[in-house]
């Protein structure tokens, strides 16, 4: 457990504060099967503003195709791809679709170069901001520790455990409440009490089955009303895209814990910023050899026979999972054929480029400074990343 320290984290910007816009390398072409547009939205996430222009032109959404799931949290830019969509534009509420061209594929996460951002952050002292600036300056010159962020955890409720670790220890009963019984951050009310309800009923499957919602838990709990112990079947029902969802949120979260206990365990960390599924710790002075070894380090995302860089990462990671009781030989040997671990590379620090930071006036708050932030950051990093470690508390 790392010694934090009290402060409390600063809120680091306002929706209206913060813009990010896609950049992408697709073929342009005077005509093609696919035609291009920018998105421009606020207040909605990628999948819901997609819905709503397929809606108003009246198109299937699968020929519809984006390269990541931006969030409904400030201003967004990206493109997207429709099949044989219309050479046209597309004003909804908070949401603007510009005809750009055409292309000879559809969109997809490949095409993503990176995103450049505008941020804002505001009613700061005169020595907060200068303070920020000068973190920004220095970050910029050396990087950050390319973290998972909160986002990457949002959908997800820590007391019931990780869905995808549940099922490498083979505890399907703990799995399918993990699935079905977590309350989200976004839920409403009623869908907080329905699972709180479901929490505390659990195994009753007659009274589950009485505030079953969905057509899915209406099924599961039906059938486990019959068959008490038809756990694997129902665990094979879940949708793929919620099985693969999981894994990539337990692998995020496991190389987080690995860079986080190298940093700590070297004595390299002197700054952290609370997380949502862990505290993110960062570096500030290091010399030259260690900084070397954390700027040329990839690191994989845990899966099955991946290898550590190095002895200290591998003692690091075995520790980890001996902590959590999970074998890494089952990473390969699920049960289940619908959940599969990528052994994807992540470099352990990234530098924002096309760096422009600015201290300026508050217009909103009388007498208080703002720091501008504008940057780019390739694709997979993440901006409150960068900002978190700017304001990141010093560790006692």
């Amino acid at each position: 457990m790392l010694p934090l320290s009290p402060m409390k984290n600063k809120i680091l910007f306002r929706l209206d504060d913060f813009i990010v816009e896609e950049k992408v390398s697709l073929p342009s072409l005077e005509a093609g099967p696919y035609t291009v547009y920018s998105i421009k939205k606020r207040g909605w996430n990628t999948v819901d503003a997609v819905r709503q222009l397929s809606q108003a032109w009246m198109i299937n959404a699968a020929d519809c195709a984006f390269g990541g799931k931006k969030d409904r949290h400030g201003e967004t830019v990206q493109y997207i791809t429709i099949k044989g969509g219309p050479a046209q534009c597309l004003e909804l509420k908070n949401i603007l679709v510009e005809f750009k061209g055409y292309t000879n594929r559809p969109m997809g996460s490949d095409a993503i170069e990176g995103n450049l951002f505008m941020t804002v952050v505001r009613n700061l002292t005169p020595e907060e901001a200068s303070e920020a600036l000068e973190n920004a300056q220095g970050v910029a010159a050396t990087g950050f520790v390319n973290y998972f962020d909160d986002q990457r955890f949002g959908g997800h409720d820590l007391s019931r455990g990780f869905l995808a670790e549940w099922l490498l220890k083979g505890h399907l009963n703990s799995a399918l409440r993990a699935y079905l019984a977590s309350s989200h951050p976004d839920d409403k009310k009623e869908e907080k009490e329905r699972k709180a309800f479901l929490n505390a009923h659990w195994k009753d499957w007659q009274a589950c089955l009485g505030v079953a919602k969905t057509s899915f838990e209406k099924r599961v709990f039906a059938r486990l009303v019959n068959d008490p112990k038809g756990l694997h079947r129902l665990i094979e029902e879940i949708p793929s895209q919620d099985f693969h969802m999981s894994a990539s949120v337990y692998q995020s979260f496991l190389w987080n814990e690995i860079v986080r206990r190298l940093l700590v365990t070297r004595k390299w960390a002197s700054r952290f910023y609370k997380g949502m599924a862990g505290d993110y710790v960062f570096f500030e002075k290091i010399n030259g050899r260690d900084y070397e070894y954390l700027k040329n380090m990839t690191l994989h995302h845990p899966a099955d026979k991946v290898q550590m860089p190095d002895k200290i990462l591998g003692k690091i990671y075995e520790k980890i999972l001996a902590e959590r009781e999970v074998q890494v030989a089952l990473f390969g040997k699920l049960k289940t054929a619908k959940v599969f671990f990528k052994p994807t590379p992540r470099r352990v620090l990234v530098k924002p480029q096309e760096t422009v930071f600015r201290v300026e006036d508050d217009e909103q708050n009388t007498d208080r400074k703002k720091i501008v932030l504008e940057f780019f950051l390739p694709r997979g990093s993440y901006a409150t990343m960068f900002l978190k470690r700017i304001f990141a508390s010093p560790l006692i």
